[in-house]
């Protein structure tokens, strides 16, 4: 039985966001989250399941930027997201 090869690839377009002087440090904040996340989805070396763990924390982002999640901080994903980063 043959067996595929089934390439992944997420690609986040460009948005341009007007964020208000008082909250330049969150969007910076959710900004780098999102880059180390998309750096570990599209890095060769990373193993598949790195992938999906990468891309179950751009969901929680999402969430945690709409308001649907109050108890998760932002620092502790960007925090796992850099060590998920240097494993690779």
């Amino acid at each position: 039985m043959d067996q595929e090869k089934t390439a992944i690839r997420l690609d986040f377009k460009p948005l341009q966001i007007i964020v208000p002087k008082e909250r330049e440090e969150l969007y910076a904040a959710f900004k780098k989250a999102f880059q180390l996340a998309n750096g570990i989805i599209n890095n060769p070396k990373a193993d598949m399941a790195k992938k999906f763990e990468a891309m179950t924390y751009i969901a929680l982002l999402g969430r945690v930027m709409f308001g649907a999640l109050k108890d998760v901080r932002l620092d502790e994903i960007i925090a796992k997201l850099e060590k998920m980063a240097e494993e690779n």
